[in-house]
Parts: structure tokens; C-alpha cells; sequence
């Protein structure tokens, strides 16, 4: 009769996989890990045609789109946390440790993997916050009961597509309702100002009965408003 294998363990299926990494990047025409990547996830310029083969397309389009078992959630957070991505204290470049969430200079001259990373998110949320809050600062034709920018007066200048602040708007004027409204349209900016200033209890946030924080967190960003127009 025909003798099974014995089943492998997890460690001998990771030293065969290790294995054949070994044996690819020894035979591979690319150059290092990152010309490999820059092919794997080659994304094609808008109106031409795509280069690649089914199979390969296909596969990135199934890891991009959560359809695999290991997703990009799996694979940023190795990157991230890897030993490797951080400068080491001997390294040539221990000064990249100081570029962790950096907001000035250019991302792309930083070389380790955590503090790239680190920079690049940051500039991204900060560019997306102010994104989010300037269009906030615009009223939404969608909504017509939304009067964002209001005017005592238009002094005589003519038409205007501010409004005139009527009793109306005083009467329905509301902190809470303003909150609410920028939970809406301000996902992103709210979300950090609770992380500013929300008070927490071991990890958990908590409301206070006296100056709650998401009164507090509007009056930041109502703040915000002010310091953009003027």
C-alpha cells in the first residue's frame, strides 16, 4: 500500500515557504524586494493599456480588495512593526528615529519603513482633516436649512451670497444640533479633537456631567473656522 507523508507542522511548512523565497529572489530578474513590489502593484496610467498578465492582475485586485485570507491588514501592521523598519542604534541613519510623524520636509528622503510610514500617514489625516473642514465652511445646496455663513449686514454692498442673519436663526440655533452636524461632515476632525481632548478612564472615554467633550470638541472646531477666515 501506498505509505502518506506525515502531516508537516507549522514550522516545517514556514521552512519550506522560507525556502522557496530563498530560491526566487536566487533566480528572480529583480533587482531587490522593493523593484518586485514596484511591479507587483504596478498600477497603469489612466487610458493606456495594461501590461500585465490575468493571473497577475488578477491576484493583486483580489489581495487590494480584501478577497484574500492575508489582507492589508495583516501585512502594513509586519511592515510597520518589523525589527528592520526602525533604525538601529549603530545604524548610518539613527537620525531617521527623529522623523517619526514628521511634519516638514520631504517624506520620500526618509528610508526606513516605520518612520516613512509614520510621516506619511500624518500628512495624509492633515490633509484630509483640512480638506473636510473647509468644505464644512461652505453652505450645502442639498441642505437648505444649513446656513453656514451668516451676516448682520450686507452694508450696502450689493448682492452677496452670504446670508442675512434673521431671528429665525437665533431662535433654532443649537450647540447640539451644530455638534451633530459636524459628526456628519467632520468625521475626521472630530474624531481627533475627541483624541485631544476627550478625558479617559484605562483606555475608555468617559463624559463628564460638567463642560461634556463633545461640546468641548465643537468649540474647537468652531475655533478652527475663525482662524481660517481671518
Amino acid at each position: 500500500p501506498r505509505l502518506r507523508a506525515p502531516p508537516q507542522t507549522a514550522e516545517e511548512k514556514l521552512a519550506q515557504k522560507f525556502a522557496a523565497i530563498d530560491i526566487f529572489f536566487q533566480d528572480s530578474p529583480f533587482d531587490s524586494v522593493g523593484d518586485f513590489l514596484s511591479i507587483l502593484f504596478y498600477n497603469r496610467p489612466h487610458g493606456k493599456s495594461d501590461l500585465r498578465g490575468s493571473t497577475h492582475a488578477t491576484a493583486v485586485a483580489k489581495f487590494l480588495r480584501g478577497y484574500t485570507h492575508t489582507k492589508m491588514a495583516d501585512i502594513l501592521p509586519l511592515i510597520y512593526h518589523h525589527r528592520c523598519s526602525f533604525p538601529a542604534k549603530n545604524s548610518s541613519r539613527i537620525h531617521e528615529r527623529d522623523a517619526m510623524f514628521c511634519t516638514s520636509g520631504e517624506a520620500s528622503e526618509i528610508h526606513h519603513a516605520r518612520p516613512f510610514i509614520s510621516t506619511w500617514a500624518t500628512r495624509l489625516v492633515a490633509a484630509e482633516a483640512r480638506r473636510q473642514i473647509l468644505s464644512a465652511t461652505k453652505d450645502d445646496p442639498a441642505d437648505p436649512d444649513l446656513r453656514v455663513q451668516l451676516r448682520a449686514s450686507t452694508n450696502g454692498r450689493g448682492k452677496t451670497s452670504a446670508h442675512v442673519v434673521t431671528w429665525k436663526d437665533f431662535k433654532n440655533f443649537s450647540i447640539k444640533s451644530i455638534a451633530e452636524r459636524y459628526w456628519v461632515k467632520l468625521k475626521l476632525p472630530m474624531f481627533l479633537s475627541k483624541y485631544m481632548s476627550g478625558p479617559m478612564v484605562k483606555g475608555v472615554f468617559v463624559e463628564r456631567k460638567r463642560r461634556p467633550y463633545p461640546m468641548v470638541r465643537t468649540s474647537i472646531i468652531r475655533r478652527l473656522f475663525l482662524v481660517i477666515y481671518h
